[in-house]
């Protein structure tokens, strides 16, 4: 297990950020997208004083573009080359998983070379990248997991697992036993409480979005200062914010995650990109259904809804705090 220690003088703070799907050409001097991730992201860095960064998926703008039918020869790979450069200039761990734009491109071998990234390949039956960070305190108890999983994407990937594979957006029931498993062996060291990011929402997020918002609230009017003021929620979810102004993209029929989540009782927060213009939060069931704010000015955005999303974890291991760090 991967594990980072927390200081004992202050919270230990996640910032996720998601969806920078950049082009190659963004990186050139003087690019206006491009720019915006940059801004974006050094800015939440020097505010926000991170322990640890996490991106949740579609860090590149492409789909299976590749050349000789190679997905590790692409001019989508000098996205990553860049991106993993930039965030090692920080100096500070940072943690991605897999979004579907990620999926066909020669990413991990830059994740994995790279200083200061945590990738971690994990069981290639799986899919591309399913880990766990401990965080430790003083005594290096692990006082919390952070699961990073691969949603994995909706195209035949040819030449990543060596053979031809349909990968459809969710988590597969092999990532729940998985997970199954680690929640056990993380109670068998003391630890009890748990995160959980990844690129595609979900099939909870729906049943929260219909249960949190008012009778005859249309979702994607609810200005970003509305979803704030609470008009919007009904009384027992009086403490959401963030808004939906597109619908939900998880898969169309219930996932079987949150059965598992709720049977287990150990994760808490749940975190998801890959929706650029979603970035509701909703305690539902127990469990905090969040959206990550999207990260750049890059192909579909509102510039409201810029910046990344952070998470605050006090010294017994419980997130204390969400919320969304607006960017302009």
């Amino acid at each position: 297990m991967i594990t980072l220690k927390k200081s004992d003088s202050k919270n230990f703070v996640i910032l996720n950020i998601t969806d920078m799907q950049m082009n190659p050409s963004d990186w050139n001097e003087g690019d206006k997208a491009g720019q915006s991730v940059v801004h974006t992201i050094s800015t939440l860095v020097d505010r926000v004083k991170p322990d640890l960064i996490t991106v949740t998926g579609d860090i590149a703008n492409g789909y299976a573009e590749f050349e000789d039918g190679d997905p590790y020869n692409s001019i989508w790979n000098s996205v990553y080359r860049n991106f993993t450069d930039f965030m090692d200039s920080f100096r500070i761990p940072w943690a991605p998983v897999s979004g579907n734009h990620d999926h066909f491109f020669k990413c991990i071998s830059y994740f994995e070379e790279s200083e200061y990234c945590l990738f971690d390949m994990g069981d290639e039956v799986l899919g591309r990248g399913n880990y766990v960070i401990g965080i430790q305190d003083r005594e290096g108890k692990i006082i919390h997991g952070i699961f990073m999983l691969d949603t994995h994407a909706n195209f035949s990937c040819h030449k990543v697992f060596g053979e031809e594979k349909h990968m459809y957006c969710s988590l597969w029931p092999s990532q729940l036993e998985w997970y199954d498993s680690k929640i056990t062996e993380l109670e068998k060291l003391g630890c009890e409480n748990s995160s959980m990011f990844m690129h595609i929402p979900i099939y909870a997020y729906r049943d929260a979005k219909s249960a949190a918002l008012k009778d005859g609230v249309d979702s994607e009017k609810v200005s970003v200062s509305e979803s704030y003021c609470g008009d919007c929620w009904k009384d027992e979810y009086s403490d959401s914010f963030g808004v939906w102004h597109e619908g939900i993209c998880s898969l169309g029929n219930d996932d079987g995650v949150f059965a598992k989540l709720t049977q287990r009782g150990h994760t808490s927060h749940v975190v998801a990109g890959h929706d650029h213009i979603d970035n509701a939060v909703v305690k539902y069931d127990g469990i905090c259904l969040i959206y990550g704010l999207k990260t750049g000015l890059t192909t579909y955005f509102e510039a409201d809804l810029n910046g990344g999303t952070v998470l605050s974890m006090g010294s017994d291991g419980k997130i204390k705090e969400v919320r969304h760090e607006y960017v302009k």
